[in-house]
């Protein structure tokens, strides 16, 4: 990495360090890391889980015990805390109160780690409640997704609120799609296009089949990734029965019941894997995919495991994402319906895999989070 200048960041993630794989917004963080301190704040959530929901409880389990673990340092320059909050996200004197705690507890850590030249990286509208605390900093707001569009939001008019006042004080926007992007550029500001990258040496390294894996006969039709009612099961449901020869591989913590794919003997379901393991698990796969239902956060989104798919040098189906399309449908296999996806499967499947990787490798060339960052250090002289 290039000569940088000596920021200590604060990340304000809407991810939960110890229960989630690395989305862009670790890998942004890490990369800071190598030259800067940096805190990462764990996210205080839009909303308590349901108990009444599957797997409910395991998510209030889980986030105790993140507050256990409270404060650790599990990299090098790298220290994470689980802020202690109320778990209410409506009304405005419950959003004084963790104001106010969540605001000591940060001041506390910059001490105890004796933080300078302060930057704030947020990732999550959530954190809007900091907004008057952190103006005097400089802010960075960045949307890996399109957060407000999340249909999970159980009150979405107080997240838009949230939303616009990190928007507001931040100095640099960045968006990981053009389509978010051309969103949000109607609210005053420029937002910077910050595509999502790749660990390719991660992705490169040849491991050992998984024991999961060696028994299922090939073509193997794969994807990792959260498994909920954002995926398309139709799409699933029909081309699994009309290719019963082909196995169809999903690896991901399961959020959703479905008995009748369950049960059927060439669809197989791998609970989550660590992010350590991923290759080892992509590399089996013939073909990757990608098949969730167009909802607006969807269609304005960008996936991170696109380039990972890449990395992996597996041919892609998946359904019309417009950042997908726009900047990848040389490459990708885009899809309409159940039945062009069907079709595409077939068609990868054939597909000419050294052709394929060269294609891939002038895309990658290209991208790297160290570029992602060297780019931002640069924006942030500019200000």
């Amino acid at each position: 990495m290039k000569s940088l200048p000596k920021i200590d960041w604060i990340c304000l993630s809407g991810d939960d360090y110890w229960n989630s794989n690395p989305h862009s917004r670790y890998h942004i963080a890490k990369q800071f890391s190598k030259n800067s301190k940096v805190l990462w704040i764990n996210s205080i959530g839009t909303r308590f889980p349901s108990i009444k929901k599957k797997n409910g409880i395991k998510l209030i389990i889980r986030k105790f015990k993140s507050y256990l673990i409270y404060f650790r340092k599990p990299e090098k320059n790298f220290y994470v805390v689980s802020p202690i909050t109320i778990p209410v996200f409506k009304g405005k004197f419950a959003a004084r109160i963790n104001t106010e705690i969540l605001w000591l507890q940060i001041k506390l850590f910059i001490k105890i780690l004796r933080l300078k030249n302060i930057h704030f990286f947020v990732s999550s509208p959530s954190f809007g409640i900091l907004a008057d605390k952190i103006k005097r900093f400089f802010c960075i707001y960045y949307y890996s997704d399109l957060y407000v569009a999340y249909r999970e939001l159980k009150h979405k008019n107080e997240m838009i609120l949230l939303d616009k006042k990190v928007y507001d004080i931040s100095k640099l926007i960045y968006c990981a799609s053009d389509k978010i992007c051309s969103t949000l550029g109607s609210n005053g500001k420029t937002p910077k296009y910050l595509p999502h990258s790749v660990d390719l040496d991660h992705f490169n390294k040849i491991s050992p089949i998984p024991k999961e894996l060696m028994k299922i006969p090939h073509p193997i039709i794969g994807y990792y990734g959260t498994l909920s009612d954002s995926n398309d099961w139709e799409i699933i449901d029909f081309i699994s029965e009309q290719r019963p020869s082909y196995n169809f591989v999903f690896i991901g913590k399961k959020f959703i019941s479905l008995p009748e794919l369950e049960e059927r003997k060439n669809i197989h379901f791998i609970d989550k894997i660590s992010y350590q393991d991923i290759p080892a698990y992509g590399s089996c796969f013939d073909v990757a995919i990608m098949f969730w239902i167009l909802r607006e956060w969807i269609l304005h989104s960008s996936p991170l495991k696109l380039l990972e798919y890449f990395a992996l040098g597996k041919p892609v189906v998946s359904v019309d994402i417009p950042e997908v399309k726009n900047k990848y449908g040389n490459v990708v296999l885009i899809s309409n319906d159940k039945y062009s996806f069907l079709e595409n499967i077939d068609k990868a499947l054939m597909s000419d895999r050294l052709i394929l990787r060269r294609r891939y490798d002038e895309i990658l060339k290209n991208h790297s989070w160290e570029k992602v960052v060297n780019r931002i250090y640069d924006d942030v002289e500019m200000c």
